[in-house]
């Protein structure tokens, strides 16, 4: 028999770019980077700013000074329900909706409202519009749930 290898050796492709495989079987003094050494610092330092600022915001509102901008939020978030109500809902039932969050947003605003009251509001509303439709069951138990936010009218 002779010493002739099984299967021959490949011969290299000539193609227009290196392969990954390629790439990592070189030793490290023929590879190059595949970014500049900026990127991973600049990318790392965004980063850093970007969660620095989302913190600063969260004790921000949480400190009871962010009133006006989680009241914008509430806004936006009526309109949006306000489009999801569905046409068999009374004129009443939307009507008693409408002032109950126009009332607890007032109450952002203005620092009135803890923000733990709203969690028992926010699991219904996730319930509610999950399907994109509030009927009127669904929007009786928000406007309850509303309504516990601020308490009864003085």
């Amino acid at each position: 028999m002779s010493d002739l290898p099984i299967t021959p050796p490949i011969p290299p492709r000539d193609l227009p770019f290196r392969r990954p495989a390629d790439y990592y079987e070189a030793p490290l003094s023929e590879v190059r980077p595949i970014f500049p050494k900026w990127v991973p610092i600049g990318c790392g330092s965004l980063a850093a700013v970007f969660l620095g600022s989302f913190f600063a915001l969260g004790a921000f509102i949480a400190s009871g000074r962010g009133g006006p901008i989680v009241a914008s939020l509430f806004d936006l978030m009526h309109k949006e329900m306000n489009g999801q109500i569905a046409k068999d809902v009374a004129g009443r039932q939307r009507a008693a909706f409408n002032e109950a969050f126009d009332r607890v947003t007032q109450g952002i605003r203005e620092g009135r409202v803890n923000y733990s009251r709203l969690q028992p509001f926010l699991q219904s509303m996730q319930a509610a519009t999950g399907d994109e439709t509030i009927d009127s069951k669904e929007i009786d138990e928000l406007t309850k749930r509303l309504q516990d936010v601020m308490g009864p009218k003085r």
